[in-house]
């Protein structure tokens, strides 16, 4: 049973989407695919911002790409950022890949990097057409 089996009494047609969110969420827990720390703002009715948290990256070492609806950064740490003997090193510069699904409509605005967090900046452009609007009753 979905996770979401309720929604249908509400949300029809919606069932594969859901489905979808299940299956990225459980496939995030399965791989341990946590790395790097994330979070997902929304700043408005339309504004949405992903911050990641790189530290010990540097600008040139991420990437990132947009493709079918797919938002991909990655992360390529070349340097050791010390050429001293570590007593302790418990900073996490491996290599990664995070990926994003995004609705349709959705477009990357910019993306920032500073102390240590990388920003995307996500605008969810709504077509007129699809705004809501008001049925009159005849």
């Amino acid at each position: 049973m979905s996770l979401f089996h309720n929604i249908n009494r509400y949300a029809i047609g919606f069932d594969h989407l859901m489905d979808h969110m299940v299956s990225l969420h459980k496939n995030d827990s399965l791989t341990g695919n946590d790395y790097p720390p994330y979070d997902i703002v929304k700043e408005g009715d339309n504004d949405y911002r992903i911050e990641l948290a790189v530290a010990g990256f540097k600008k040139d070492e991420l990437k990132i790409n947009l493709k079918d609806n797919y938002l991909t950064i990655e992360g390529e740490s070349n340097s050791k950022n010390s050429n001293g003997e570590y007593l302790h090193k418990n900073i996490a510069r491996r290599s990664f890949i995070k990926s994003f699904s995004l609705a349709d409509n959705v477009e990357v605005e910019d993306a920032t990097f500073e102390d240590g967090v990388l920003a995307v900046s996500l605008k969810h452009n709504i077509p007129e057409e699809q705004r809501p609007k008001e049925i009159v009753i005849h």
